[in-house]
C-alpha cells in the first residue's frame, strides 16, 4: 500500500497534517476506515484544505493553491467530457435498426468523434500552458493517441522549464524513448510512457 506520512484526528471540524518531500508530487488525504480520499499537489509550504465528507463530487473539496485549482479544473472538464460521451453513446445504442436508423447512428457516431477530438485538443492546449511539473505529468497521461508532432514543442518546453523536477524529467525521457523510431520489424512506439503510482497517504481518524 501507499506510504503513510502523517496522521491526525479531526477536532471541531479541523485538523493539521505535516510532511516533507524532496520535490512536488501527488499526495492523498483519507479517512482511516474509508476508501474516500482527496488527492492534492504539495505546491506550497502551507496548504489550506476545505471539504465536506458528505460531498463526494469533484467540485466539493478545495485546496487553496494554483496547481490544485488547475488540477480541479482539469478533472471537472474531463468528467464533463466523460458524461457527454457516455450519454451520447447510450443514445447511439437506443437507435432502432433500419435504413432511417442507420442515418441517425451515423450522425451520433460523428458526434462521438467530435467529443473525443475536442477533449484531445483540450488536453494538448492545457499541457502547452501548464505551469506545474506534477500537473504536467498527470496531463501527459491523457495524451495517448495524440500525434507526437503535436506534443513535440510542448514536451521540449516542459523539459526546459522544469529541469530540477526529477519525476517530470524521467517521464519525458521515457516518453521520448517510446516515441523514438524503432528498427524495422520491431514493435512501434506509442505514448504509453506514464507510470501511474500510488500517492503517499495522510490519514485521519474517523469521527462520529
Amino acid at each position: 500500500g501507499p506510504q503513510v506520512l502523517d496522521t491526525a484526528a479531526v477536532k471541531n471540524g479541523k485538523f493539521e497534517l505535516n510532511g516533507t518531500s524532496k520535490e512536488e508530487g501527488f499526495y492523498r488525504i483519507r479517512f482511516e476506515n474509508s476508501k474516500m480520499g482527496y488527492v492534492f499537489i504539495n505546491d506550497g509550504e502551507k496548504i489550506d484544505f476545505n471539504a465536506n465528507a458528505l460531498d463526494s463530487t469533484l467540485a466539493g473539496p478545495t485546496f487553496n493553491t494554483s496547481a490544485n485549482n488547475s488540477l480541479k479544473s482539469f478533472l471537472m472538464e474531463m468528467d464533463d467530457t466523460r458524461k457527454a460521451y457516455v450519454a451520447t453513446e447510450a443514445t447511439l445504442q437506443s437507435v432502432p435498426a433500419g435504413v432511417q436508423g442507420d442515418s441517425i447512428r451515423k450522425s451520433i457516431s460523428s458526434k462521438l468523434v467530435t467529443i473525443d477530438t475536442s477533449f484531445r485538443n483540450f488536453v494538448v492546449k492545457t499541457l502547452d500552458t501548464v505551469k506545474n511539473p506534477v500537473l504536467a505529468m498527470f496531463i501527459m497521461g491523457y495524451t495517448q493517441g495524440t500525434e507526437p508532432a503535436k506534443l513535440e514543442a510542448t514536451v521540449a518546453r516542459l523539459q526546459k522549464d522544469f529541469p530540477k523536477h526529477l519525476g517530470l524529467q524521467g517521464l519525458i525521457t521515457r516518453y521520448k524513448e517510446a516515441m523514438a523510431p524503432k528498427p524495422a520489424g520491431s514493435e512501434t512506439g506509442t505514448n504509453q510512457a506514464v507510470n501511474n503510482t500510488m500517492a503517499p497517504d495522510f490519514t485521519m481518524n474517523d469521527v462520529a
